[in-house]
């Protein structure tokens, strides 16, 4: 339940993301690699993020990345209210999201057994991947209502 909000904003960001980009260069070739740096930084990461979550305190490795994707996020918004914004920061936060999920989502599996237990690992599974999957549904859904009903 305690990462029911950090699916919701995963699902919710590409969306965001892609809207910014739009709006910074109006090309919707922009908006496809924005989306496709992240999708290169998690794949190039997702090994390394594996093995660090075998080796390593887990819960702290998510709460790293988890800190570490709120800082861009608060310095891409920071750029952007102070006019500073420019397309390689959105890329560049876009890079850094895929590394940071591919931590995130590493950790979470790992520590779906820690949590579960192997007697109850495929309902822990079955949870996580539920919220995941609600939350890609319903977030996006929710973002497109709010960028209609503010008219950006």
């Amino acid at each position: 339940m305690g990462l029911l909000f950090n699916d919701a904003a995963l699902a919710i960001e590409p969306l965001a993301l892609g809207w910014l980009v739009l709006d910074i260069t109006n090309s919707p070739l922009w908006v496809g690699i924005s989306a496709g740096v992240a999708g290169v930084g998690m794949t190039l990461f997702s090994p390394v993020a594996g093995v660090l979550a075998d080796r390593y305190n887990r819960k702290h490795l998510l709460i790293l990345s988890l800190l570490v994707q709120s800082l861009a996020a608060i310095i891409l918004g920071i750029l952007l209210w102070m006019d500073f914004l420019q397309l390689y920061h959105a890329l560049l936060f876009s890079f850094v999201s895929g590394l940071t999920g591919s931590v995130k989502f590493s950790c979470k599996m790992a520590l779906t057994l820690d949590l579960a237990g192997r007697n109850n690992l495929l309902k822990g599974i079955a949870a996580n991947f539920f919220s995941m999957t609600i939350m890609g549904v319903v977030a996006p859904l929710a973002g497109g209502l709010i960028l209609a009903e503010l008219g950006m």
